[in-house]
């Protein structure tokens, strides 16, 4: 269940996501090989287009093609608080984040907070 405080988004599925061992192999038992989530020689979720690859952006807000399974970081974003991870300053700055953030609006139809 997608908790209260998230808005589906997606922007958190932009950032790099170290994976432990046992996460690895939760997922390879989804069925999914390493070379599909896996950055190689890194233990790093892969990213297509600036964003995870089991972020399945579509109307009415992003999912997570693995969220029961998804990694500790991923189930621990954004904490306690609403999210307003739109407002941090990568977002600002780098050219390439806001046409990720611009690409999610659009194809989510949700504005990042």
């Amino acid at each position: 269940m997608i908790p209260d405080n998230c808005n589906s988004c997606g922007l958190c599925c932009t950032l790099g996501i170290q994976l432990s061992k046992k996460e690895i192999a939760a997922i390879k038992e989804l069925g999914y090989e390493e070379e599909h989530f896996l950055e190689p020689k890194e233990k790093l979720l892969k990213r297509v287009n600036g964003r995870c690859v089991f972020l399945i952006p579509k109307k009415g807000g992003a999912r997570c093609e693995i969220y029961e399974f998804r990694p500790r970081l991923c189930r621990d974003f954004p904490g306690e608080k609403k999210c307003a991870f739109s407002k941090h300053p990568i977002f600002r700055i780098s050219g390439n984040y806001k046409k990720i953030k611009k690409e999610l609006e659009n194809q989510t139809g949700v504005k990042a907070p």
